[in-house]
Formats: C-alpha cells, structure tokens, sequence
C-alpha cells in the first residue's frame, strides 16, 4: 500500500481496536503494483492494471452496509471524480472522515508516469468537493488544514509520523560520532521526490571537489541519479529495509522546492531523520516549518551554497551532530510519533460517530 496509508491509517489501527472500533482496510493498490509501477517500462501493462484495480473498487460499495463510517485518505479512486465517496455518503448515509496529506486540489504537482492521463482523467474540483462531504477532515499540517477549512471542513491537525519505539537512533548519534568509517550523506524518498535531490547535488560535487571524505547513498529515486563528479550508492526502496536504510547515514539531506506543492508536503522525511537521529539539512517548506528550529532539531539551506557549507558542518562538528540528535530525538518522543498522536486521530473517529447518532 501506499506509504501514506500506511503510516496515516494502517499504523492507527491498533489504537482505534483498542477503543473498541473495528477496522476494515481496502487499499487501491497494493504493494506488487508500487513494485511495478517505478520499475522501467511497461507503460501499457501498467495502465492496465491500475484500470482494473479501479474496475474492482466498486466491490466495497458491497460492503458498506457493514460499516458505521467510512475513512478516506486523499480519494477512493484516482480517476475520475468522487462516485464512490458520494454513494458511500449519500447513498449508505455513512459520515466520512477524510485524510489529507498532500496539496492534491492543486493542478500542478510532481511529475507523473502518464501526464496526459492525469490531465485528462482528474476531476477538476474533486478534493474540495470531498472536504466539503467530510464530517471530519484530518490534515497533515496547518497549511493543509488552512485550506480544509475554507471549505468549511471541521480539521484535526496530525503530522505524518512514525513509532519512537521502533524508530530509534543507534548508540552512536548520542555522542556525535558517525555510524559509518567513511560518512555516508544520504536520502531516502520515491522517484516524484528524487528531483529536489538532483538540483542540490552540484553542492555536494563541490565539498568532494574540495576534498571533504564521504560517501553518497540514495535510496528510492527510481531511475539511478549520476553525475560525473560524484559516486553515487543508489539502492531500491524496500519497505522492509526502510528504517535500517534511515539509521545507516550519517548525514540526511530533505531539499524541497519553492513552489504551492512543496508548501503541501508534511516533513514526513525530516521527521524520519530525527527520529534515528541522523542530523540533517533540510529546506524550509511545508510541514517542516512547523517543527523545524534551525540549529536545535535541523540545519536549514536554500541556494547551493547555503547546501555546501551546511553539510560541511555536519561533516566536520561532531558536537552540533549530537546538539541536534539529541533535539530531533526529544521532539519525535514528546510530540511527534505515532504513540503521542494515536488519541488525536482515535478521537477524530469518535466524533464522526458521535455527529451520526446525534
């Protein structure tokens, strides 16, 4: 599934089964069609089977008489406009509690696989239309939930977060020290994401140029990223080497573009960094500016020299790796993790309960 299922519905689940309320989940894809869909090729294949995925989502329409409320997290389909949520709502009479965690009611975004069929198959004005259906809204960030609420959504705010008890930090980040004898600066993401990367690794060619000793490792872009002035490690996203892949660098990298879709995103890379507590550099965008103190919890950058010179930092000051460790660390614990955020979302079911019978 995806990882924004994943970690904004699946991760709850527990929590709500634990207040009582039963969960069923239905996912439009599925695990083997993420596999499938970033590798090369296929275009036609590929096609296909996100047609078919679309063709059996009416099979939970069979369902719905089973269920006191449907959960939405961004739509039910891809394509097309929003059927299946208005035949969930006004045809079974159930309350909606929708999830959002992207800027998705914006006609630009990352780039796609299929421009034109996203041009053509996406419904004008749908995310706003389901906002308006919800009878509760949770949000990724404030900018996000700004949004909801001009279209008179009641909205919980609720980052994108992970387990402070399973993302842990290895014993090394305490006292500064790299995990790796030849430090390894990385990031972690998917190929819609792997531009912003490309566009700041001229300041890393610069620091190796110089002469600072370190690897490069990118896990995730997809297609592999080179460039003629570095080495770079590029390795296959996997779910199950997720986290190990996030606590073996010694330095994270969260570049972000300037621009309305890059103001949706919800920092979800930079809290992963804290939480291991690899000290990062990141830009100041979207969710991040919600949680982000520079040089407490995160360095910030913007043009390529901003980048250079706060990765050299990182490279050469074991003290401020273990100053903003240690800051990144105490705000995933307190606040931002999933056990810190559980009540909030379980909370949120319960009030679209409680609007129903009332």
């Amino acid at each position: 599934m995806a990882a924004a299922t994943r970690q904004r519905v699946a991760a709850y689940v527990p929590y709500l089964e634990r207040a009582g309320i039963s969960c069923t989940l239905a996912p439009l894809l599925d695990d083997d069609f993420f596999r499938d869909f970033y590798s090369p090729g296929g275009t036609v294949r590929k096609a296909a089977g996100l047609a078919a995925r679309h063709a059996a989502r009416a099979a939970v329409l069979l369902r719905a008489r089973r269920w006191d409320a449907v959960f939405v997290q961004r739509e039910a389909a891809i394509v097309g406009p929003e059927i299946i949520e208005a035949l969930l709502v006004r045809g079974a009479g159930l309350p909606l509690i929708y999830d959002l965690d992207d800027a998705i009611w914006l006609t630009s975004g990352p780039p796609s696989s299929f421009p034109l069929a996203k041009r053509l198959l996406t419904a004008p004005g749908k995310t706003a239309r389901l906002v308006e259906m919800a009878r509760q809204v949770i949000a990724g960030s404030r900018h996000l939930a700004a949004w909801c609420e001009e279209h008179g959504a009641s909205t919980t705010v609720l980052p994108t977060v992970v387990s402070r008890e399973t993302w842990r930090p290895r014993q090394e980040r305490e006292r500064g020290d790299f995990a790796n004898d030849v430090p390894v600066v990385g990031w972690v993401g998917s190929p819609s994401t792997a531009l912003e990367l490309a566009r700041i690794l001229p300041a890393l060619a610069r620091l190796r140029a110089e002469g600072v000793r370190f690897r490069v490792r990118v896990v995730g872009a997809g297609a592999d990223l080179t460039t003629p002035d570095l080495d770079i490690e590029n390795i296959p996203w996997s779910a199950s080497r997720e986290l190990e892949d996030f606590r073996s660098l010694d330095v994270g990298l969260a570049p972000m573009g300037n621009d309305a879709w890059s103001e949706g995103k919800c920092g979800y890379k930079q809290l992963q960094y804290l939480a291991v507590g690899v000290p990062c550099v990141s830009s100041l965008a979207g969710g991040a500016r919600e949680f982000i103190v520079p040089n407490e919890n995160a360095l910030l950058a913007g043009d390529l020299d901003e980048w250079t010179r706060q990765v050299r930092r990182l490279l050469e000051d074991r003290a401020l790796r273990a100053r903003l460790s240690a800051g990144g660390r105490a705000l995933v614990e307190k606040t931002h993790c999933l056990e810190a955020q559980a009540p909030t979302f379980v909370g949120v079911i319960q009030r679209a309960f409680a609007d129903r019978n009332g």
